[in-house]
């Protein structure tokens, strides 16, 4: 499907994802649709940017007071959970300096920097 300039197919992958972060209407639906549906096709740093784009929405807020914030999560979970090792830890690397816990259990404190089961931080002071 993405053979031509596929290069500039991603790019516009995620300039529709990032509008959709936050919206209101019947097009944040649509979009984690697609995207689910088209996954696959889908280049790794695209998925990283996704993903990554997804949480820091989810942690900054700019999903809330929308009906979308739990699908979002969820999107994100789902999608996550299935990313190959060098995907997640991509995402984690790059949310790391965000110190904030992650909107969904993925199995690593980024507050703490430690797996999870390590993990020593207090979460209920957040």
């Amino acid at each position: 499907m993405f053979n031509s300039d596929k290069q500039d197919t991603m790019i516009m992958v995620n300039a529709a994802h990032r509008y959709c972060l936050g919206r209101r209407s019947y097009i944040v639906s649509t979009c984690m649709r697609w995207l689910t549906k088209h996954w696959a096709n889908l280049d790794n740093r695209t998925k990283l940017c996704l993903l990554r784009d997804t949480i820091y929405a989810i942690m900054d807020g700019e999903v809330d007071g929308t009906s979308y914030v739990d699908e979002w999560k969820s999107w994100a979970k789902v999608h996550f959970d299935t990313a190959d090792i060098d995907l997640k830890h991509g995402i984690i690397q790059d949310l790391l300096w965000k110190k904030q816990p992650m909107p969904f259990d993925c199995g690593w404190c980024l507050l703490c920097n430690t797996p999870s089961y390590n993990c020593t931080c207090n979460h209920e002071d957040l």
